[in-house]
């Protein structure tokens, strides 16, 4: 449990401070009047009324000694002589805590409505219920505690930290995440991601940069929207908390470095979408594929820094893809086109059940078409021969009618 502060004595802290600042200012008759201990009243009042709202026991026993002072205080404020106002003071006093009262709930709903709204915002909308009961139980400073998130070999857990402030009351200030390797019992990180009005991080981001994973994020730099990989640097501040390291998409295409993998056109077009949404969010995508008559689980992640996809298997041990596919090639329909084609470059003597059919193709269909009778040389020989006794006997007949037209002329003129 974490440790409690006493409203009452840090608001009468306060009140103390504030009269010793003003003792200088103003003369002493003012700080001994009856207006400066009706004002003095009026704020005990409101302090005793806002307090015992969520007042613990220990504030309990303060609100009684405060009550003690109060009635001194209102004999200075009504001396003798004022009897009658000081009674109307005591009887009106209820109707006063009321009012200071239900002001002081509307303020605390809406901070708690607050709360609630940037606890779910952040991913930790579970833990309203927690942290509504230890505002109840009137604890100012506390953290809540969130379950342990395990995936693979990555333990991640959160701590939510929550302040009081006198006048603005509760506040979600930060979440500290912790990170634990569980192949490695030493490897053990923390940063804290603050609740502020510029945003805040959601905790699955929160639990992607603490495990060291980097993820594309879309921001306004000098007007221009652009596209930019995030990512925690190894290097702490004072705080302890680690610098941000930026690196531009420009040197690193998650679909490019992923058409690269061996067994990607193994996937269908949803599991290669998927693997790519969740590279670009800082997530881990997880591949199941068969080797050797074996499933084989391989977790994909990008790591832009070096310009490489990182593979590794279910303990966490990178694989060498040289080694999977040293002696076997995927078994994929796309692979196995890859290979026929590769072959058939090569023009391997070996006749596969694809080239008989084939064959048995071309057979049957050049025996459905007629073929042509070859001519021996002799006879192609005879036939040209009669061919130019055809052509030569068709030139010379106009010839031959010539000179019968002039045989007849001249028989004619005799």
């Amino acid at each position: 449990m974490e440790q409690r502060i006493n409203r009452v004595h840090q608001a009468l802290a306060a009140w103390k401070q504030m009269e010793e600042n003003n003792v200088n200012l103003f003369p002493p008759s003012v700080m001994a009047s009856t207006e400066f201990a009706k004002f003095r009243l009026k704020r005990l009042d409101e302090v005793a009324a806002k307090l015992s709202l969520t007042a613990t026991p220990d504030e309990r026993d303060s609100l009684k000694i405060l009550a003690i002072e109060r009635k001194a205080l209102l004999r200075t404020a009504y001396p003798k002589g004022k009897g009658f106002q000081r009674f109307f003071t005591y009887l009106t006093r209820p109707l006063r805590f009321a009012f200071v009262q239900h002001i002081e709930l509307r303020k605390q709903d809406q901070r708690l409505a607050d709360i609630q709204t940037q606890m779910q915002k952040a991913g930790f909308g579970a833990y309203v219920a927690q942290v509504f009961k230890k505002i109840r139980d009137g604890e100012n400073t506390f953290s809540i505690p969130t379950n342990v998130v395990t995936k693979q070999n990555d333990q991640v857990h959160f701590n939510l930290k929550f302040s009081f402030d006198q006048q603005l009351g509760h506040r979600f200030d930060s979440y500290q995440a912790v990170y634990r390797n569980q192949l490695n019992p030493g490897e053990v990180r923390q940063h804290t991601f603050q609740i502020g009005d510029d945003g805040l991080t959601h905790v699955k981001r929160a639990e992607n940069l603490i495990s060291g994973r980097a993820m594309l994020d879309t921001v306004t730099e000098n007007g221009k929207v652009v596209q930019r990989w995030t990512k925690l640097d190894n290097i702490q501040d004072e705080r302890g908390n680690y610098l941000t390291k930026y690196v531009s998409v420009k040197n690193f295409d998650t679909n490019e470095h992923c058409r690269k993998l061996p067994f990607w056109k193994e996937l269908n077009l949803y599991d290669q979408l998927r693997i790519v949404g969740s590279l670009i969010s800082g997530q881990r995508a997880a591949v199941n594929i068969e080797r050797q008559g074996k499933p084989l689980s391989i977790y994909i992640e990008a790591d832009p820094e070096q310009s490489r996809v990182k593979l590794n298997d279910e303990k966490g041990k990178p694989i060498d893809l040289k080694k999977l596919y040293a002696n076997q090639k995927p078994e994929s329909v796309s692979t196995l086109h890859y290979q026929t084609r590769q072959n058939n470059s090569l023009a391997p003597q070996s006749s596969t059940k694809a080239e008989t059919v084939r064959a048995q193709y071309h057979k049957v269909n050049q025996a459905s078409v007629p073929q042509k009778k070859r001519v021996s040389k002799t006879e192609k020989t005879d036939a040209t021969k009669a061919a130019s006794r055809l052509t030569g006997s068709k030139k010379q007949a106009p010839k031959n009618n010539a000179v019968k037209a002039r045989k007849t002329k001249s028989r004619l003129s005799h």
